[in-house]
């Protein structure tokens, strides 16, 4: 057999050096020899990031739109647990009608007392009459059931005229009696030993229909006074 030459054996000697050398520098790159030139462009791909690898420092300001991110994977703020209550929002835009009171529920009860527990304000009523006037002074009046004056005749006394102004018959109870009066009748009550006297004005027609009266003598004043007050329950 015959030897190969010298130039052969040279040429194969340097093929295998080339083909050893390009191998080794394919899988024994330098560190930090990769840089942004020798990447392909669209070179890495999901495949090739490590999970976790990307973090909030690695994202540009603004990056992530809304339009990248998935709605039903986002928890709840935590504010806006209030806001599952709002539900009847839509209609706080009407909220200026809330002035009318009479629909607002809440304002038809104070301390849960009903409105209808609560005597109006027309319902209170007090007046002073001066004795040494010669003419009747209202002390009390409820219009269409009944009116309480001075007698008007001058006298120092503690004593009232009471007259039922209703087409139904009165009755006033106090300490010391009653008085019962029938349509459009009157009745002079006089009270010597006391100063101050309550009355319970009640129909009796309809016991629904009541008052409350207390009137006082008021010997110290000048000139001498009676003052009374009046209450009617709301029912009334």
């Amino acid at each position: 057999m015959k030897l190969p030459s010298h130039n052969t054996v040279i040429a194969y000697l340097a093929l295998f050096v080339a083909l050893g050398g390009s191998a080794y520098a394919a899988t024994q790159l330098p560190k930090n020899s990769v840089g942004t030139k020798q990447l392909k462009a669209n070179a890495v791909t999901t495949a090739k990031i490590k999970n976790g690898a990307v973090n909030g420092a690695k994202i540009g300001a603004n990056a992530v739109t809304g339009a990248n991110v998935d709605e039903s994977t986002l928890g709840r703020v935590p504010s806006a647990a209030a806001a599952e209550t709002a539900t009847t929002a839509g209609h706080a835009n009407t909220a200026s009608n809330a002035t009318n009171a009479a629909s607002a529920n809440d304002a038809k009860a104070l301390g849960g007392v009903p409105s209808g527990g609560f005597l109006r304000t027309n319902a209170v009523q007090f007046h002073t009459g001066a004795l040494n006037a010669c003419f009747k002074q209202t002390l009390a009046e409820v219009p269409g059931w009944f009116e309480i004056t001075t007698v008007g005749d001058c006298q120092p006394e503690f004593k009232f005229t009471i007259k039922n102004n209703s087409s139904e018959t009165w009755e006033f109870l106090y300490e010391t009696g009653s008085t019962t009066l029938p349509s459009e009748s009157s009745s002079v009550l006089t009270f010597a030993s006391v100063d101050f006297v309550d009355l319970f004005a009640i129909s009796a027609a309809n016991r629904t229909r009541h008052a409350l009266i207390d009137c006082a003598f008021q010997q110290a004043t000048a000139p001498l006074q009676i003052s009374c007050s009046t209450r009617i329950p709301p029912a009334a």
